[in-house]
């Protein structure tokens, strides 16, 4: 498996409004480049190479980034471990929320909330990022507007910036996707177009057999049947990774049904099994299609107990072990 970091793009400008929210001072950090409401222009390689501060309240970072890919500026939220201020040199795996709604909407939850009530970043030490968008979100490249760009937005644009400016892994296994509904069909098919770009995926009720472009309002973003046809599951998972069928590999793909698209989960679930392709049911209780119905927390679980697992078989292949023979459970896990 290749592990390969996002493209740098040094000519992108990002523009950043910081807005602190009860923010402590980190670690070798220099808040005077942070001023309440300023506004700054960073590239790539600005003077900004030191973790965002730590939230002692454990309240996200809020962070107004302008990018091509995006008609006008969105916002986007950072969570922090609290470790990270005593333990300056290390690194996090980041956890990608992808949002459900375009910026500002709020009809299907909370997903905030569920980070922060229960703690979820401390208790896993992840990274969390909560994504937006100005437009309906379906994870896709619109094939003529180069300002639809929602997939090129994330990788282009949003991960080599949370890398460059919070304590990152920056290898697959730190990488890791949460979605559902539109942004659960995003999750995978973030996972299967980029799968040595992330790790792993959890998925709460999303239309996972969907064969048609149009459908909840997926037209604007796909623009035509071609382009949609470039993104459906039911064809991405007949041309996965040769990784995503070994049994020595931990499964990379979660599912939580249980809500109004239980039939897709239990028909796109019969084809992975067909395939031969590793994934984990983790339950079918009937849940509200919301960010607040109760997966939140066991999805979160797994992507965490993945990203472990995942770390421990690239351990297991490596030089190290292989010239070493090792017999320690570390370098047997996996062989």
């Amino acid at each position: 498996m290749r592990i390969n970091s996002p493209q740098r793009l040094p000519h992108l400008r990002l523009t950043m409004l910081i807005i602190a929210v009860n923010f402590a001072e980190f670690s070798g950090f220099d808040t005077q480049q942070l001023v309440r409401g300023a506004e700054v222009q960073a590239g790539f390689e600005s003077h900004f190479d030191s973790p965002p501060p730590d939230t002692s309240s454990s309240q996200p970072l809020i962070y107004i980034v302008t990018s091509e890919h995006q008609p006008r500026p969105v916002q986007i939220q950072i969570l922090v471990p609290d470790s990270a201020k005593t333990m300056p040199d290390r690194k996090f795996p980041v956890l990608y929320v992808l949002p459900v709604e375009a910026e500002g909407e709020h009809r299907w939850g909370d997903p905030v909330r569920e980070f922060t009530e229960p703690d979820l970043h401390n208790r896993h030490q992840l990274i969390v990022v909560f994504l937006n968008f100005v437009q309906l979100p379906w994870y896709a490249n619109h094939p003529s507007d180069p300002q639809i760009q929602q997939e090129r937005f994330l990788i282009e644009s949003v991960i080599p910036f949370v890398e460059q400016h919070a304590p990152a892994e920056s290898q697959l296994s730190g990488r890791l996707l949460v979605g559902f509904s539109k942004s659960g069909w995003g999750a995978m098919t973030l996972l299967l177009r980029h799968p040595d770009l992330f790790a792993a995926a959890a998925v709460f009720d999303a239309p996972l057999m969907m064969q048609e472009s149009g459908k909840f309002g997926s037209g604007s973003v796909f623009g035509s049947q071609e382009n949609f046809e470039l993104y459906r599951l039911t064809d991405l998972i007949r041309k996965v990774d040769k990784d995503f069928k070994s049994e020595l590999s931990p499964p990379r793909m979660a599912f939580i049904g249980g809500g109004n698209f239980q039939m897709d989960h239990d028909q796109f679930t019969e084809i992975l099994a067909r395939e031969g392709l590793a994934h984990v049911v983790l339950s079918n209780i009937n849940r509200d299609h919301s960010w607040n119905s109760g997966w939140v927390s066991p999805a979160v679980e797994w992507l965490a107990e993945s990203h472990t697992l995942i770390n421990r078989r690239r351990e297991s292949n490596s030089p190290k072990c292989q010239e070493s023979q090792r017999q320690d459970s570390l370098c047997q896990d996996f062989q």
